[in-house]
């Protein structure tokens, strides 16, 4: 049996998960309109995501550093399974201080269910993952690859799986030359490779920026290595 000490901190770690656990979930249901516009298949996935990001709303370094001197998880890999992430150390708590867990339903995705979802969604999102190595490269596509085989050829041959299309730039003619040369290049090299398209989203512009008072630039100056060789000083005074 712990301590007193122990004992209280122990019952005021569980106590700080339950409310965290509760906020997750509260998150979720907030958002439950949203889930629903899921399809059926990803529902638990978005339901996990709210969850998640519940999570990460909080300052949680703490609570992290507390769980962590217990031996217990500091909840640091939790994306795929943020509920099960929360409920894995709260059931030890309970069972460390001799308390009866609490009841609970079963979290949209477990360890190995999340675990498994989060392969299947980066498969089918990035494509499936390329032999010897567990990440994939995404190159973007500049305008100079909408023309250049040659260009497209050596990005695949570096082992580029995934061409991102920054739709901020350029034009369709333009992307489905990109796309045309890197399909060609892969299927060339006997490879899959997947299109990304980075939609354009709402710009803010500004004008040019007037001031009254010419801008003063002081810069101290700098040897090769970026150390400073010779400060700059200067005197702020108020405007007459």
């Amino acid at each position: 049996m712990p301590g007193r000490h122990a004992a209280e901190t122990i019952r005021r770690l569980a106590t700080a998960l339950t409310d965290l656990r509760a906020a997750m979930v509260a998150r979720a249901t907030e958002e439950a309109d949203a889930v629903r516009l899921a399809a059926p298949s990803y529902r638990p996935s978005a339901e996990n995501l709210l969850h998640y990001v519940a999570l990460r709303d909080r300052d949680l370094r703490e609570l992290q550093t507390e769980l962590s001197r217990l031996g217990l998880s500091s909840l640091g890999r939790t994306e795929a399974h943020a509920l099960a992430g929360i409920e894995g150390p709260l059931f030890a708590l309970c069972r460390i201080a001799g308390l009866a867990p609490p009841e609970l339903p079963p979290p949209p995705v477990d360890h190995d269910s999340g675990a498994a979802a989060l392969v299947a969604h980066s498969d089918d999102l990035f494509g499936p993952t390329p032999v010897g190595r567990e990440g994939r490269i995404m190159v973007t596509g500049g305008t100079e690859l909408a023309d250049d085989d040659d260009l497209a050829r050596r990005l695949v041959a570096a082992g580029a799986d995934l061409l991102r299309v920054n739709a901020a730039h350029d034009d369709r003619p333009v992307w489905e030359r990109m796309i045309r040369r890197m399909r060609a290049a892969a299927a060339a090299a006997g490879r899959p490779l997947r299109v990304l398209f980075d939609l354009a989203g709402p710009k803010l512009r500004t004008g040019a920026v007037t001031t009254e008072e010419d801008v003063v630039h002081w810069r101290p100056r700098h040897d090769r290595r970026g150390a400073v060789e010779r400060p700059r000083h200067g005197k702020l005074a108020p405007l007459a």
